[in-house]
């Protein structure tokens, strides 16, 4: 299998930085784009081996890091906390939507146009599944979306939580992992509520034709089972809706960072989701 490193520069002139994973396959197939959740990024815990996965069963596979995660130290998960602070879900759509028209230009086009059959995959994590779900509805170019943990709402926040984001003009909160403490300004909690139409998750799912997969764990406690649910009961005009929700499984599978191995619950994850995009 091969795996070439791409870069292409956003409208802030800061560069997205993907992966492509791809074989000679013997015939088109789909192009998968894997997008990270929340505090995640191309190369976090579960997602390399997902595309490893993916690539070698399904078609051509993509992971990539958004232009504002931030990320700096992968394996040790530390972050540029002057990048980090800025980001929004509209930055996020915008890199989303840049990398589509990329992959479609000249440019890009011929490392993959001897297997590509021109439909795109979109594959979620969290927050990653919400964009998915967003860019379905303003795209006319996504064949199908697989749906990893994914919220069913982006107004997560208090009212008094909200209050003070914006007493202080941001929030801060420490990554686990590394202990370092990071920050997101209020113009991140702006920017979901001056686009709440545009993100209503749950219109726009509702509205969806193409097929749809969602993927659970019935131990996250992250994104609680019920949001799951949510997205299942109203993906009614879907042409093709399947489910999957895994017993003592939590929001990230049963995976930390950096990644050492599987497990059964990833790899039924990982299994429904190359039985549900594979032509």
């Amino acid at each position: 299998m091969k795996k070439i490193f791409f870069e292409v520069n956003n409208n802030l002139n800061l560069p997205i930085k993907f992966d492509l994973r791809r074989n000679n396959y013997n015939h088109k197939s789909p192009l998968n784009i894997v997008i990270h959740g929340f505090k995640a990024f191309r190369n976090w815990g579960f997602i390399p081996y997902l595309c490893d996965k993916l690539a070698e069963n399904c078609g051509p596979t993509i992971n990539l890091d958004f232009s504002l995660n931030g990320i700096e130290n992968e394996e040790k998960m530390l972050y540029n906390p002057d990048l980090y602070r800025i980001n929004t879900v509209s930055q996020q759509l915008e890199d989303i939507n840049i990398l589509l028209d990329y992959i479609k230009s000249d440019e890009f086009l011929y490392n993959i146009e001897d297997v590509w059959n021109g439909e795109i995959n979109l594959i979620g994590h969290s927050l990653g599944g919400a964009v998915s779900i967003v860019t379905a509805g303003e795209r006319d170019d996504i064949s199908r979306i697989v749906l990893w943990g994914t919220i069913s709402k982006t107004d997560r926040n208090t009212e008094r939580q909200k209050k003070e984001w914006r007493e202080t003009g941001y929030i801060e909160f420490k990554e686990s992992h590394s202990g370092q403490v990071l920050y997101l300004n209020v113009e991140y909690l702006n920017d979901k509520e001056l686009n709440k139409d545009r993100i209503d998750l749950r219109r726009i799912i509702s509205e969806l034709e193409i097929p749809i997969c969602i993927i659970h764990g019935k131990l996250d406690f992250t994104v609680r089972l019920n949001e799951a649910e949510i997205l299942e009961n109203l993906s009614k005009k879907s042409s093709k809706l399947e489910s999957l929700y895994i017993e003592k499984s939590n929001h990230t599978f049963g995976v930390s960072h950096p990644f050492t191995k599987t497990n059964d619950n990833l790899e039924l994850a990982i299994e429904k989701t190359i039985d549900f995009v594979k032509i």
